[in-house]
């Protein structure tokens, strides 16, 4: 079964639109959100029913520690590029 947390995109294993999780419930209830022609729809469905299709946690680097650890220093620092609205 997944790991989840609340943010996670998932998706029912049958198909369906992405969803993403609201709230963590006992039980392995997971409540989701998604949005169908513009309308909200909300529901819960049990942890065993959906694969995560993307995660707040950070991918593991080949040293095995998260990516943003800053115990490398000497790896170069990340630069996020803004783009300006004109």
């Amino acid at each position: 079964m997944p790991s989840l947390r609340v943010g996670d995109i998932v998706r029912l294993r049958s198909g369906g639109p992405d969803m993403t999780v609201e709230g963590l419930r006992s039980g392995g209830l997971v409540d989701c959100v998604w949005f169908d022609e513009g309308s909200r729809q909300a529901a819960a469905f049990h942890v065993a029913t959906l694969l995560v299709v993307s995660s707040l946690r950070p991918a593991p680097k080949p040293d095995g520690k998260p990516k943003g650890d800053t115990a490398d220093e000497s790896a170069p620092p990340v630069v996020k590029a803004r783009r300006l609205l004109h």
